[in-house]
């Protein structure tokens, strides 16, 4: 080896002190694999469960739970919890990436969640996210930049279903490195997200979309919305997609396509409750899609314009 004080590189590899220049040579430290674990915070008493585990549940004690990967490996491929309203921060930056995750209600019930850190999915490719934040009523803010959703067809057909429902507390989502592609089903995906001011959707490909079923339900605080970026000749229903959005002033629909609903019922109740809404741009949109669109407003906003 080389010596670091004399450079002289004939200098045995097991020696201690350079045999040229007498300076005691310091070997490396061994790298050491980062520490695996997850981090779980909680107010009172729940535990975990992985996924397709038929052990016991992993008890959490109250206060800052450190749970070791290497002992609990199975967590790594996704967990449900029980007692989730007790669980106020769970953080996932010491995970090492596995080539999947299984997203499907991860989240679904923490109540009391205030704090999330998902940094350690970065890497993994989600498997499903079905209610994965659901009920997450304290949640206000979330970077979901380490989710891949580009293959979550797997086992759910590719659905985002209730995703975000009832996060009640939430006031923006950042979802611009979202990959919809295979995305068919986004049935209440923001359902009840009652404090959620601004939603960016317009990097998403919807065009293997069927159904927008309550997506933007109950969302009170929204008062604009831009679709135009959405795409959708495969749509078969959009009932109730807006209903109760009541401060809901104009939504751009520009090109979006409703002529493969089923009947007229298809887009049933979409403007129920948007007592606030003003205009809805339809521009480069078919026939049958405006026809649909001006029934469901001319039944709930007769007031509100359309821009064609």
């Amino acid at each position: 080896m080389k010596c670091p004080h004399c450079h002289n590189d004939e200098v045995p590899a097991e020696a201690a002190f350079c045999p040229f220049c007498g300076q005691k040579i310091e070997k490396p430290a061994k790298s050491q694999r980062p520490v695996q674990k997850l981090i779980v915070t909680t107010i009172g008493p729940a535990s975990l469960k992985p996924n397709n585990w038929l052990f016991d549940k992993i008890n959490l004690s109250v206060g800052e739970n450190q749970l070791d990967l290497v002992r609990y490996p199975a967590l790594l491929k996704g967990f449900k919890a029980r007692n989730p309203e007790n669980i106020v921060g769970v953080d996932m930056q010491y995970f090492e990436p596995r080539p999947f995750f299984w997203g499907k209600e991860l989240f679904d019930g923490f109540s009391n969640l205030t704090s999330l850190n998902l940094e350690g999915l970065r890497g993994s490719r989600l498997k499903s996210v079905d209610r994965m934040f659901y009920g997450c009523h304290s949640l206000e803010t979330v970077d979901l930049s380490p989710l891949d959703t580009s293959d979550i067809t797997f086992d759910t057909l590719g659905s985002f279903n209730a995703m975000f429902a009832e996060c009640h507390s939430l006031r923006r989502l950042d979802l611009s490195t979202f990959d919809t592609s295979r995305g068919s089903s986004f049935i209440s995906m923001f359902n009840n997200c009652s404090s959620l001011e601004d939603i960016d959707l317009s990097s998403w490909n919807t065009e293997r979309a069927r159904s927008f079923l309550a997506m933007f339900a109950n969302c009170s605080s929204l008062r604009s919305l831009d679709l135009s970026s959405f795409r959708t000749p495969k749509c078969r229903e959009a009932k109730a997609m807006f209903a109760n959005c009541t401060n809901l002033e104009h939504i751009n629909m520009s090109g979006i396509d409703f002529s493969n609903c089923i009947y007229s019922n298809g887009l049933e109740n979409m403007f129920k409750g948007c007592a606030s809404l003003k205009s809805v741009c339809l521009l480069g949109c078919n026939e049958r899609t405006i026809n649909l669109v001006t029934q469901s407003l001319q039944f709930h906003c007769p007031s509100a314009q359309i821009i064609r």
